[in-house]
């Protein structure tokens, strides 16, 4: 009385350990996926759903044989969306797509809002690799990785204060990024240039926002 053992599931790439019973000299058949075709036991790493046969003889140099299926499940599909970026400071939501997902878990965890969901928002302070594994209803699982760049802070710079007698004009001397927006437009001859004309009517502090070639800004 033969028995290869009890049909298995295993994810592609995973291995599995047969087991027969009912004799003493065991031949199984599909050697090439198989760690020892002459065991009772061999472990078996099959690429594609794969039936076994074992031929197993007995004390009395009686045989019979008898299979079992190892049924392979392919890896979930899983995307970690597109790389990005962001300016020192900022957060941004990073998403994981997976029609087969039924949870998530991201790595490094210590900079995320929630590391077990697939939209967590991402607040790292230096250029980060986050990585997300996601399983299947069958127990399988796969990994993808996004990778979330920081950029600096523009270097702004709203130039050296000034002293002008009153009914005069000075003229600002921004400097550090591609658009600049000051905070007065009343006493400067533009409010989206480097350089205004400011004429103000007693001492004042003016403020620019600057904004660099990354799309980060700082105010000066």
């Amino acid at each position: 009385v033969v028995d290869a053992g009890t049909d298995e599931e295993i994810c592609i790439g995973d291995s599995t350990q047969l087991s027969a019973t009912g004799g003493t000299f065991f031949v199984w058949t599909g050697a090439i996926t198989l760690s020892d075709d002459s065991i009772f036991n061999p472990m078996a790493f099959p690429a594609d759903t794969t039936k076994y046969f074992v031929n197993i003889t007995d004390s009395n140099s009686c045989s019979n044989i008898d299979s079992l299926v190892v049924f392979v499940n392919r890896l979930p599909a899983i995307d970690a969306g597109t790389d990005k970026e962001i300016c020192i400071g900022d957060s941004i939501i990073i998403n994981a797509t997976s029609p087969d997902a039924i949870s998530f878990s991201w790595t490094p965890s210590a900079t995320l809002s929630n590391d077990s969901i697939a939209t967590p928002f991402a607040k790292p302070m230096v250029t980060t690799d986050y990585i997300v594994n996601i399983s299947d209803s069958n127990y399988c699982s796969n990994t993808d990785t996004v990778r979330v760049s920081i950029n600096s802070l523009p270097n702004a710079d709203a130039g050296a204060d000034k002293a002008i007698c009153i009914g005069d004009t000075a003229q600002l001397e921004a400097s550090g990024g591609v658009i600049y927006i000051w905070d007065d437009l009343v006493t400067l001859s533009d409010d989206s240039i480097a350089n205004p004309s400011a004429f103000p009517p007693g001492t004042t502090k003016y403020f620019v926002n600057i904004t660099d070639s990354n799309n980060c800004s700082k105010t000066d």
